[in-house]
Order: C-alpha cells, then sequence, then structure tokens
C-alpha cells in the first residue's frame, strides 16, 4: 500500500467516527428533556413486544423481573440495583458476568424460576428472552402478571433492538438512546483499530464452544467476528449456528487460532479433559493452531454477551487475536444509569 493510500485510508476511517459521534450527538439532543415526561404522562405509556402483543404502564415499573441474563445487563446499565427485585444466578459468576460488583446488590438470586416463585415477588414486569422461559409467558399473564417478551439476539442488530424494546418497556426511553449511542461510539472505536489490520494479517480461529453445533453462520459469535476482523473458520466454511462443528471440520478449516472454553460445566477436571480431548488428539496435530501453540481462552462474560455489551465481546475477540491495543477489564462494561 502507498503512503497516498494510507493517509486516505486514515482519513477516511476518521470521516466515518466523526459520522458515528455527530449522529450520536443528534440523538442525544432529540432525545433529551422531553422524553421520559411525555412517556410518563398521567396517561402512560405502551410497548409493543415481539409477539405484538401492546402492554400498558401507567407508569415506569418500580419492580422489575427478568428470565434472563442478558436482560438483567440491559435493565442494569439504566436503573439502579434497588429495582429489580431479584436476578438470575449467573449475573454473579465472574465466569459469566462482566458486572458482578453491580448484580451482587441486588439480594435475591434466581435459579430456574418457576411461575409461583416469580408471582410471590409481586413484579410489576417480567421480561422475556425468547430463548428461555417462553413457556413462562402466557401462565404468567394468567396471573395478572405484566409480560414483555423481546427477540434473544444472534447479531447487532437484534441486540439494538432488544435495548430498545427493553428501555422502552421499563420507561427509560431517553437512556435507552444514551446507550444506544454509545454502543456506536465503542464500536467506531474498535472499527478504527481493526482498519488498520492488513487484510492479508487477518487471522482465522476456530471456537471449541462447550456447544458444539455452536458459533456457525446467524450466531452472535459469527457476528462479532466480523466487526473484530477475525475469520470465523466454521462460518468460513460453510457451516451455520445449530450445524456440528467435528474435528473433521476443524482439520479442513485449519484455523490459526483454537479458542479454547473457559467455563467449568462439569467441573474444572472435566473442563480440562475436554481441552486436552482436542489439543492432545493425534489426529489434530497438523493443525496450524497446534503447530504454533496458538491457544488462548477468551472470557466467557463477553464472548457470550449480547446485551449492550455485545461490542465488547468484539473487542474481546480482537484483544485474544490482535493484542494489547484492544485489552479491556474484566468488568468493562456500557452503562447509561448515571447519564
Amino acid at each position: 500500500m502507498t503512503s497516498g493510500a494510507s493517509m486516505a485510508g486514515v482519513k477516511y476511517i476518521s470521516q466515518v467516527v466523526l459520522v458515528v459521534l455527530l449522529l450520536c450527538l443528534i440523538q442525544l439532543t432529540a432525545a433529551c428533556g422531553t422524553v421520559n415526561k411525555d412517556r410518563t404522562a398521567e396517561g402512560g405509556y405502551s410497548v409493543t413486544d415481539i409477539t405484538g402483543r401492546t402492554i400498558h404502564f401507567d407508569a415506569p415499573p418500580q419492580r422489575i423481573v427478568t428470565l434472563s441474563s442478558t436482560l438483567d445487563q440491559i435493565v442494569l446499565s439504566v436503573l439502579p440495583p434497588e429495582r429489580m427485585v431479584a436476578i438470575n444466578a449467573s449475573m454473579k459468576e465472574h465466569i459469566n458476568s462482566n458486572m458482578v460488583g453491580i448484580a451482587d446488590q441486588v439480594e435475591e438470586t434466581m435459579r430456574r424460576p418457576s411461575v409461583e416463585y416469580i408471582v410471590s415477588l409481586h413484579p410489576d414486569i417480567v421480561l422475556i428472552a425468547d430463548w428461555q422461559y417462553l413457556e413462562l409467558a402466557d401462565p404468567l399473564r394468567d396471573a395478572g402478571l405484566k409480560v414483555v417478551i423481546g427477540r434473544g439476539p444472534h447479531n447487532l442488530a437484534e441486540v439494538r433492538d432488544l435495548v430498545r424494546l427493553t428501555t422502552d418497556a421499563i420507561g427509560e426511553h431517553r437512556r435507552g438512546d444514551i446507550l444506544l449511542c454509545k454502543m456506536d461510539e465503542k464500536l467506531a472505536e474498535i472499527t478504527e483499530k481493526v482498519q488498520a489490520i492488513p487484510e492479508n494479517e487477518r487471522k482465522t480461529v476456530v471456537f471449541l464452544s462447550l456447544m458444539p453445533s455452536y458459533g456457525g453462520i446467524g450466531s452472535s459469535f459469527d457476528d462479532a467476528c466480523h466487526y473484530a476482523g477475525v475469520i470465523n473458520g466454521v462460518s468460513a466454511y460453510g457451516l451455520h449456528n445449530g450445524q456440528e462443528v467435528t474435528k473433521e471440520v476443524i482439520l479442513a478449516i485449519n484455523p490459526d487460532i483454537l479458542f479454547l472454553p473457559d467455563y467449568p460445566w462439569k467441573g474444572e477436571e472435566w473442563l480440562a479433559a475436554h481441552i486436552r480431548s482436542y489439543t492432545e488428539d493425534p489426529a489434530l496435530q497438523p493443525l496450524k493452531a497446534l503447530q504454533n501453540q496458538h491457544l488462548v481462552t477468551p472470557r466467557s462474560s463477553f464472548l457470550y454477551n449480547c446485551s449492550q455489551d455485545f461490542v465488547y465481546g468484539v473487542q474481546e475477540i480482537a484483544y485474544r487475536v490482535y493484542g494489547d491495543d484492544f485489552y479491556l477489564s474484566d468488568d468493562a462494561h456500557i452503562s447509561a444509569v448515571d447519564e
């Protein structure tokens, strides 16, 4: 690449970042001052969820329950912990959550909640993502509770939709705008760094997820790899999310880097043995990743994150592949609570 072309590329990236920041400023200016007032006026406000149901609220819910850690993360990024009646157990586990310090402030912890248990909490709203506990929605409505269902995200666009629906449902449209804007700013910052990585230096990865059919086309991991400037080998091979990633497939991909799992589902010894079943398998030894010992362990708290912190999942992938320019702390998260 010539120096002239490099300078043109830098100017283009700077212009893209500037446009993103200007759009955020316009969005925030439009959001400030009147949105919450209008939406919480005497007539209240309404939201329509992904089922087509319209749910009316006379005032913003004061007692909030969600049945997903993703939804917990969104709520806790626009409201203080005391507004949540209970929180999902994984939010208090460092391996699964980048918001443990905040989640610990919610006293009640939920594990496999039942209809009876949720009703006993007397929530003003129950938020559900359609990938888990969807079967509880109708019984909870029958019990007189207000239930709002959002789509469990599989990409950045769906993350944005869930943030919008969730923040609107709890009466925090303005802070929802701020959250979305901060996502855009962070992604623009990551994109600027990724654009500086030459195409011929982009790496191919395969994620050895504990879910052997996870990570192909249509997964949040695949979308995050795209923004991180990383080639998702499983997607490039043509597998869709839900199709098994076999050892034969991994051999055919021959990735530069293997992402190892970090969640001790059945204990630490089990996890170590599971990893060795790949790294010490004689059939897999020709892999470039094993030959060069390019084995890294991304943090699940970011890699599977489908809240507004999806963008930190992008950064985590780039950090593990391209190094310290993309470093982020364990508790990095986007918040609009104090805005």
